[in-house]
């Protein structure tokens, strides 16, 4: 009798935890939350026409709360206007990794956008994400500088991006580009590069370059995660930064410059040049 009733409660706490999984709305009641919009208020609040500021940028904090925690205290301890993470917040894309996220993201001053990894759209086709954060392919303006953000989970760069906090009517890649206000480009997996070729969206590379090798001035930077490290590369003259250290296991080396340590970037926006020094967490 006693062995049927563990085995039943084992069997319900179970079930609970896979609901906790699967299920948003008893988590937040008021979806969709749309923290990307709000973020970016905050952002043109914060820079309204400003040409100089700094942000920050970081990504791959799955697995590892407490240090994401650290990271993200020692990044907003430099007063950024907002910070980019570059995705992987989640290990799975769960509800209940979504909701721990969101709290940690609360804890921070900064205003903070997120973009999709791959590791956030396993559960549900990143629905949750999209529940939580808001559109997978986006962009927005802060200063004279707009951040095109990308879904490159799925090695694809065809999307139709949503202006936040507006939700303008789409536009494509070439389109954003294109334009006469200097761009950069936010994406999870990093192209690849005569210095970094290993864990990188070998697919996405060409069409990125060759983007690059016709709007390639307008670009300030491509900032990427998914490796988990720092690395400072480039494609087509333009400067790849890679941070994807916020708490994810560090990788062994991938490539030359590879920095296998925690950390995060700080980038400095002086009118229409960047410029950004990177800060290790212990």
């Amino acid at each position: 009798m006693r062995k049927a009733m563990k085995c039943k409660l084992a069997a319900c706490a179970a079930f609970l935890l896979l609901c906790s999984a699967c299920s948003l709305s008893g988590l937040w009641p008021d979806l969709p939350l749309n923290l990307n919009s709000k973020a970016v208020q905050r952002i043109e609040k914060n820079i309204g026409d400003a040409d100089n500021f700094t942000f920050a940028v970081m990504g791959d904090s799955r697995d590892n709360s407490e240090k994401f925690r650290a990271v993200l205290a020692a990044a907003a301890a430099h007063a950024p206007a907002f910070i980019v993470h570059t995705g992987d917040i989640t290990r799975f894309g769960r509800a209940d990794e979504f909701d721990e996220a969101v709290a940690i993201l609360r804890s921070c001053p900064a205003p903070v956008v997120v973009i999709p990894g791959n590791h956030d759209l396993e559960t549900e086709k990143g629905r949750f994400f999209e529940q939580v954060f808001g559109p997978l392919d986006f962009y927005f303006q802060a200063g004279a500088f707009r951040f095109i953000c990308i879904n490159n989970a799925d090695d694809v760069l065809d999307g139709s991006f949503i202006r936040l906090p507006a939700g303008d009517a789409p536009a494509k890649l070439a389109e954003l580009a294109e334009g006469k206000m200097p761009a950069c480009i936010v994406m999870h997996q990093p192209p690849a590069t005569a210095a970094i070729k290993e864990h990188v969206s070998v697919p996405s590379t060409e069409p990125l370059a060759a983007l690059l090798r016709k709007h390639g001035p307008g670009i300030g930077a491509i900032l990427c995660g998914h490796i988990h490290g720092y690395a400072a590369t480039e494609l087509e003259g333009v400067p790849v930064i890679i941070s994807g250290g916020a708490g994810a296991p560090l990788q062994d080396n991938k490539g030359t410059g590879f920095i296998r340590r925690f950390n995060f970037v700080l980038v400095s926006v002086q009118g229409r040049s960047l410029s950004h020094t990177v800060y290790f967490v212990d």
